[in-house]
């Protein structure tokens, strides 16, 4: 992977994970400002991961324990887009949606780290 596209990573990755601290800081009312680059640098980074690791994988042949990952990587962001959303209108469920959120974040920063890296080696 060339030093552009490692910078790129970094440069959404970094906001992305900085603006959901400030968020949990802060609580609910969450402020618009930062909230809405969490939510831009968030998909950034997951649609940037995504198709770095979909073009590794595909020069692979796909391997099984790669495309669990893959797959694990894309519910996880979709979950967190809709987690996202429901602390953001306030709805109240069975467990916190911030809880729900906090977790996610960790299964995907982990299955694409470590899909990266299995990929790569």
């Amino acid at each position: 992977m060339n030093f552009n596209i490692r910078l790129l990573i970094i440069l959404l990755t970094v906001p992305a994970v900085l603006s959901g601290f400030l968020l949990l800081k802060k609580g609910a009312p969450y402020p618009v400002l930062i909230f809405t680059l969490h939510k831009l640098f968030s998909a950034g980074t997951a649609v940037l991961y995504a198709v770095i690791l979909f073009k590794k994988l595909s020069a692979m042949g796909f391997p099984a324990l790669n495309t669990i990952l893959a797959v694990l990587y894309a519910l996880s962001a979709i979950l967190l887009i809709v987690s996202g959303a429901l602390m953001s209108i306030k709805i109240e469920g069975i467990l916190s949606y911030q809880i729900i959120h906090r977790i996610l974040s960790v299964i995907i920063v982990g299955t694409g780290l470590v899909n990266y890296f299995i990929a790569v080696n």
